[in-house]
């Protein structure tokens, strides 16, 4: 049975959280370079990073590019997935602490947008 990690309860924003709206992670996360808005398709990306995680996603563009909802696979960890704004559910409490220390989401605000 996964576990799940609430927003705001289990995880938050860096420091006080004055000036953020959005937590999500890098574009990176699942592309090889950087992507402009106007390059960004419907369509799933992946990427599996020396660490071993294979994060898939579609990525959310406006002026910025994001990634909101995500899945992540390891061999060793399992999986984890969701949305860093709303919860996000793991294997195992071993697979989320090192997802989120490896792939730490991005704390911004979508006003700058």
């Amino acid at each position: 049975m996964p576990i799940i990690k609430r927003f705001g309860v289990d995880f938050n924003y860096p420091g006080d959280g004055a000036g953020y709206s959005a937590y999500t992670l890098h574009a990176e996360s699942i592309c090889e370079a950087y992507m402009k808005e106007e390059d960004v398709r419907d369509i799933v990306y992946s990427r599996t990073h020396p660490d071993g995680w294979t994060i898939s996603a579609k990525l959310r563009a406006d002026w910025f590019v994001w990634v909101n909802k995500f899945d992540a696979i390891h061999p060793h960890y399992g999986r984890v997935w969701g949305d860093f704004e709303v919860s996000v559910e793991a294997d195992s409490e071993e697979g989320f602490t090192h997802f989120f220390e490896n792939h730490t989401p991005y704390a911004w605000d979508y006003g700058d947008i």
